[in-house]
């Protein structure tokens, strides 16, 4: 892949990967996850998910899994202070959740548990693309990597796509983008 001038000519070039991903490779790539992914959730007694929105990775089969097994958390993207800032609620019914300004299935904070970070051990992190260092560059706002710099070191953060979404260099870094713990492309 060719070297982008800036964080924005890269955002550009990787959406346009993404959403050129064929409907049946995007399918493919949901099982794949939800099969991958029932194995790291294994150990944790709840899993922070996402609801994908635009061409992000199909989350949706692996969201339903976790709902059943009653394990599914979700972020909420609220308006702190006026910054936008991620909150995690335990999703209990699929009811629970609630189309926010953003796009996104979001649980209703008046019907869903918030859970502290400090209690999360697991996260899934979507992005628009990975480098090689597991640095992710998200939509531009920040929100994901002030949420990721609050998590407890013990807390697994897997940043989520496809392998057309994966940068063999390295992006260019500002002091508040923190890497995840690890990335699984399918």
């Amino acid at each position: 892949m060719a070297t982008f001038e800036d964080k924005e000519a890269f955002r550009k070039r990787l959406r346009e990967l993404r959403d050129a991903i064929s409907e049946p490779r995007r399918k493919e790539a949901a099982h794949a996850l939800q099969r991958n992914a029932t194995s790291w959730a294994s150990n944790n007694a709840i899993v922070v998910s996402f609801s994908s929105i635009h061409s992000e990775i199909d989350t949706s089969l692996l969201n339903q899994e976790l709902l059943n097994q009653r394990r599914l958390a979700l972020p909420r993207v609220r308006d702190i202070n006026g910054e936008p800032r991620v909150e995690i609620f335990f999703v209990e019914n699929i009811d629970a959740l609630e189309l926010s300004s953003w796009g996104i299935l979001e649980p209703n904070p008046n019907t869903c548990e918030h859970i502290p970070v400090e209690a999360l051990s697991l996260v899934l992190v979507p992005g628009v693309g990975f480098d090689a260092q597991k640095h992710r560059l998200g939509y531009g706002k920040g929100v994901y990597d002030r949420f990721l710099a609050t998590l407890p070191d013990s807390c697994h953060s897997i940043g989520l796509g496809f392998q057309e979404q994966a940068f063999a260099d390295t992006f260019p870094r500002a002091s508040h983008d923190v890497a995840v713990k690890e990335v699984f492309l399918v």
